[in-house]
């Protein structure tokens, strides 16, 4: 133990020494390598200067000697506003002025562009190879800076690729165009390519990542984000990439000033190669010196052992026998300690230890278990299984977990059984391993899968019912605003709206119910919880339909609403056979049940309402005794038929129009005042004695108006309009009489 101690000891002080000299020399060949990537920045940065202030001077020369004089600044002047035939004369004189130049002297320079713009941004003319003679039509680029200063100014352009110069061009004092020149970047390119000696650059859009330099760089993530940082911040940015080679990056300015690309290029240079290999032979130096000097002490440390060893060796001897022997029996008494039935294998399969659990589970004394193999235990097919999985821990060194059953004392027993090999110094002596029974622990996971079970198909049954009713029950699910939840296929189909068409909007949206019915059922919904009735609703086509509804809650945990539950069943053909009893036989008009259980609910709405104002019209057909016996029954129907089509086509939907008996009709008018009432009434009027009957020519009505108050009952209320129909008659008929 000694011995791996002290050699532990020196291990690790090499590994600190080493460590520590290993990362001296990288911190120096790191900052040596960043100093040298810095310095080729810089360079390529003053090359790269140096090509475009060398080729500044031509352009500029070029503008001041061959476009600054009067008369091109004039026709230059004159074409910002010239009409259409002579802004055209002005182009082909400009043209013959700047052709020659670009000709002679810009294009053999490898500039690939002459251009004019007007005051307003057109581009006038436009020179480059192909040869174009002129487009009006295209938007300039790269003139937004010139649109908002008047000096010149230079700089590249990430979309073109070119390097533009701008030159305003004044006439009296005012900026009347601009001159660009521009030339392909790739001409820069080439020329500072031979000076520097890149092996790859290319240019980035100021948009660019890091995960755009991946096909230059193989660093780590967060080397690749501080080069990022560092270029967006100083505008230039370098990176040691591997033993020869640096990543160098810089920004190149727009016709702004600010950067419009980065330049990114690679380089390999001996100067980082020769850092690298200084380091690697500093490293493998200073590790072959070190080795050497641990080496020297560890001999000399072994002198004195050994010098110390031949003295005490038979104390030492006597010492570690009492040691084994005290550990033999410590390993003993903690064999036994175990718990669960526990054993030790020798690697032919022999049993050479067991527990007392592990030998009454197998009710049999530990004497008679070790020395004896697997297959004394158990029965042959539960002792091979055991057998293969010692050989599988025997051959792969490596610790075993797995469940087996096994007939012990006349009951199948479910374990988990774990082995693991023995070793001492490298030498495998057994297989030891301990037993878990997991009886009772299955069964009951048989149990709880079997529920499982039940569960799942309790769910799949409930899942099937939940489709039946929704193919074949009318309902929907409200929230607590009345707007549709959910909605069943059911109710898609009866209505005619598909779910998506339906889910989201109030129901109240495809009510034909009054407000007044709608609003009441609400208040009723809240004071009970529960609403049940007949409600009509309006088709996607356009068509009636009645429902029975069902109205309930569904609350949450703390008896808050949550939301609505709707359950229907279609009552149309209910409603229209019940509807054949509210129609008049003759007229087609409502009868008088019907008026009888209108005005019901016109005054149930005007006591829950005070200030909704309604009105009843009776009306009677003056001496219609003396046409029925001067025409006829006959002609009497047909003009009773007649005037219920005239007086119908001219009512609103919402007033409900009955025959009472006889020539008699009444009128209900909801939502109406007095005043309302009578101008209702004499139109009436009006339009009836106008009228040309087909039988009859001419008859008139006498009408009678009332309010229906709150304190009105059925009797009273129509005592009260027959008074004032009776009035009018005897007033002289074809009149109104309004009583309140």
């Amino acid at each position: 133990m000694k011995k791996s101690l002290v050699l532990s000891i020196v291990v690790a002080l090499y590994s600190l020494l080493q460590g520590t000299i290993s990362y001296l020399l990288y911190e120096r060949y790191t900052s040596d390598a960043e100093i040298r990537a810095n310095s080729l920045v810089t360079k390529n940065v003053y090359v790269y200067q140096g090509l475009i202030d060398a080729f500044r001077p031509l352009p500029e020369s070029i503008f001041l000697t061959f476009f600054n004089f009067d008369d091109f600044k004039s026709h230059v002047a004159e074409a910002n506003s010239a009409p259409a035939p002579r802004k055209e004369h002005l182009r082909k004189v400009l043209f013959e002025t700047m052709y020659p130049t670009y000709e002679k002297l810009l294009s053999p320079k490898g500039f690939s562009q002459l251009q004019l713009h007007l005051q307003n941004g057109e581009r006038f003319l436009q020179l480059f190879d192909p040869l174009v003679y002129g487009d009006s039509s295209l938007p300039a680029s790269g003139l937004e800076s010139l649109n908002k200063s008047l000096v010149f100014t230079e700089g590249y352009n990430f979309d073109s690729g070119d390097y533009h110069y701008f030159f305003p061009i004044f006439h009296k004092n005012e900026r009347v165009g601009t001159i660009e020149m521009s030339i392909s970047f790739e001409f820069f390119h080439q020329l500072a390519s031979k000076a520097l000696n890149l092996k790859v650059q290319k240019i980035f859009p100021t948009t660019f990542t890091k995960y755009d330099l991946m096909e230059f760089s193989f660093a780590s993530n967060q080397k690749n984000d501080l080069f990022v940082e560092n270029l967006l911040l100083k505008e230039q940015s370098s990176l040691v990439l591997n033993d020869k080679s640096a990543l160098t990056a810089f920004a190149l300015l727009g016709t702004n000033g600010k950067p419009s690309a980065y330049l990114v290029a690679l380089k390999e240079d001996y100067v980082i190669a020769t850092l690298r290999s200084q380091f690697v032979e500093d490293t493998l130096a200073s590790s072959v010196l070190l080795v050497t000097v641990i080496i020297l002490a560890l001999l000399y440390y072994r002198y004195l052992i050994l010098s110390n060893n031949i003295q005490s060796h038979d104390s030492t001897l006597q010492i570690q026998t009492d040691t084994l022997k005290r550990q033999n029996a410590f390993m003993h008494t903690l064999f036994q300690t175990i718990p669960s039935p526990a054993f030790l294998k020798s690697p032919s399969g022999e049993f050479l230890k067991c527990n007392e659990a592990f030998a009454n589970l197998f009710g049999k004394p530990a004497n008679e278990i070790i020395g004896s193999a697997t297959n004394s235990l158990l029965y042959e097919i539960q002792a091979k299984k055991a057998v293969e999985m010692d050989n599988y821990v025997l051959s792969t060194q490596n610790p075993l977990s797995y469940e087996q059953c096994m007939r012990v004392g006349g009951d199948e027993k479910d374990f988990i059984v774990q082995k693991n090999i023995l070793k001492s110094n490298g030498e495998v002596l057994g297989i030891v391993g301990i037993m878990q029974e997991i009886t009772d622990r299955k069964k009951y996971q048989e149990k709880l899968e079997h529920v499982i079970l039940e569960k799942n198909i309790q769910q799949a049954q409930l899942m099937h019912d939940s489709e039946i009713i929704n193919r074949y029950a009318i309902f929907v699910k409200l929230d607590k605003s009345g707007v549709i939840l959910n909605a069943s296929e059911a109710m898609a189909s009866i209505s005619g709206f598909s779910k998506k068409e339906l889910i989201g909007k109030k129901w109240q949206s495809f009510c034909k119910e009054p407000n007044e019915i709608v609003n009441e059922i609400q208040k009723q919904f809240l004071l009970s919880n529960k609403w049940e009735g007949v409600l009509s609703f309006a088709r996607k086509d356009g068509n009636a339909y009645w429902l029975r509804c069902t109205l309930l809650t569904q609350k949450n945990q703390d008896e808050d609403l949550k939301t609505l539950i709707v359950f229907a069943t279609d009552a149309s053909n209910e409603v229209r056979i019940r509807g054949l009893s509210y129609i008049d036989e003759l007229t087609q008009i409502y009868n008088r049940r019907k008026l009888v259980e209108s005005l019901e609910n016109a005054l149930r709405v005007v006591k829950r309402y005070p200030n909704e104002q309604s009105a009843l019209i009776f009306f009677d057909i003056d001496n219609f005794k003396t046409v029925n016996d001067t025409h006829g029954h006959l002609v009497g129907d047909a003009i009773l038929q007649e005037l219920s089509l005239l007086v119908k086509d001219h009512l609103r939907e919402i007033d409900t129009f009955a025959r009472w008996g006889g020539e008699e009709f009444a009128i209900i008018a909801p939502k109406t005042d007095m005043q309302g009432a009578i101008k209702i009434t004499e139109k009436l009027r009006s339009l009836i004695s106008n009228y040309h009957f087909k039988k009859a020519e001419h008859i008139t009505c006498s009408f009678g108006v009332t309010e229906i108050k709150s304190s009105d009952t059925n009797n009273t209320l129509i005592e009260r309009v027959d008074k004032a129909l009776y009035i009018s008659k005897n007033k002289g008929k074809n009149r109104i009489e309004f009583l309140g």
